[in-house]
């Protein structure tokens, strides 16, 4: 007769968490992240209701973002309902504060979504393919912009952006296109039959570690070259999800009354938000003040505005980080219930 097994109280679990929670909001204020200019928290709390706004749209964004990512799991003949992802890419939110930029969110999602699966590889990789979609569709929209506003960039001259000789814009529209390259080559790396078959591939495969991880990998991103109609779709549903963040950064300017326009936007906030998500500061804190100070001038907007533009989408940023940590609080029964799924389908497969 085995001893029945102890649980740890589920309340325990919840004062730990919220002690967790609060240890993220001290350290916050401690380092003055959520700290605003004078001048610029004057006129930003006198549009408080656009930013309300603008914060429930970044919400829904995160909610398609969440649609998107259950497309990506059907495609690998996973279940999984659209509000427990949602749970758990809030909770993945919360966890960009205690680890640099966005990477432990992911991990914690992967985590999550992989545990009691028997296709943990395949669970795991639809995180980092969802991440990576949300990329493309930015860039994609910014090499639109810089399609039609090329001319004007091209030989835009500023100090801070001037590389190799070259002005600021050129560099802008160069480092877009060099995004938009790494994306084609992406997708021909996982969609083209005949690299996947190629020696070279096999060959190279071979020296690689992990290789039999790396192979399930490569084969659940493959799938979905097989199955474009989900791919398009999940693109389609990434377009409306990432105009949460043109919307949110769009507000901010006019919150602060910066004369800024819709394309100013589609242009600037791909490459900046690739700054903003770099492992440097936790929830990249900061990251996106420097890179919108450093690029809306590119487009007529002076540093100072587009540095207060970027600290106001910083401090909604944490907003919703500090939302995710009450979905990490009480949501517990969400993703517990997705892993009991999990386990299930798993333990009724032959």
């Amino acid at each position: 007769m085995t001893a029945p097994k102890k649980t740890v109280p589920r309340w325990v679990w919840t004062l730990v968490k919220l002690a967790v929670a609060a240890a993220v909001v001290v350290w916050m204020f401690q380092r003055d992240v959520l700290r605003l200019e004078e001048d610029t928290l004057r006129s930003a709390l006198a549009h408080a209701g656009w930013l309300a706004i603008a914060l429930v749209v970044l919400m829904i964004g995160i909610f398609l973002q969440s649609v998107r990512w259950g497309i990506l799991l059907r495609a690998q003949g996973i279940e999984a309902g659209t509000l427990e992802l949602y749970t758990l890419a809030m909770t993945g939110l919360f966890f960009t504060l205690v680890a640099p930029g966005g990477i432990g969110g992911d991990a914690v999602k992967a985590f999550y979504v992989a545990h009691g699966r028997e296709k943990k590889a395949e669970a795991a990789t639809t995180v980092f393919l969802d991440r990576f979609l949300g990329l493309a569709t930015l860039f994609l929209i910014a090499a639109v912009m810089v399609g039609i506003k090329a001319p004007a960039l091209w030989n835009k001259q500023l100090d801070t952006l001037d590389r190799f000789g070259m002005p600021g814009g050129r560099v802008l529209v160069l480092a877009i296109a060099a995004g938009v390259l790494v994306i084609v080559a992406f997708a021909v790396l996982v969609t083209s039959k005949r690299l996947r078959r190629s020696e070279s591939l096999r060959w190279l495969a071979r020296f690689l570690p992990f290789r039999a991880t790396f192979v399930k990998i490569y084969d659940a991103l493959h799938l979905y070259g097989d199955r474009p109609g989900t791919f398009l779709l999940a693109a389609a549903v990434s377009v409306l999800a990432q105009s949460s963040l043109y919307i949110m950064y769009y507000v901010a300017a006019l919150a602060i009354g910066a004369e800024i326009e819709w394309w100013h936007c589609a242009l600037i906030v791909p490459p900046a938000m690739v700054i903003r998500v770099l492992p440097l500061v936790p929830g990249g804190a900061g990251q996106g003040m420097v890179a919108m100070g450093l690029l809306f001038p590119l487009v007529g907007i002076a540093s100072a505005a587009g540095g207060a533009v970027g600290m106001i989408g910083d401090v909604m940023f944490i907003i919703i980080y500090l939302i995710g940590g009450l979905f990490f609080i009480f949501g517990r029964a969400a993703y517990g219930g997705l892993r009991a799924a999990a386990t299930q389908a798993t333990s009724e497969e032959p």
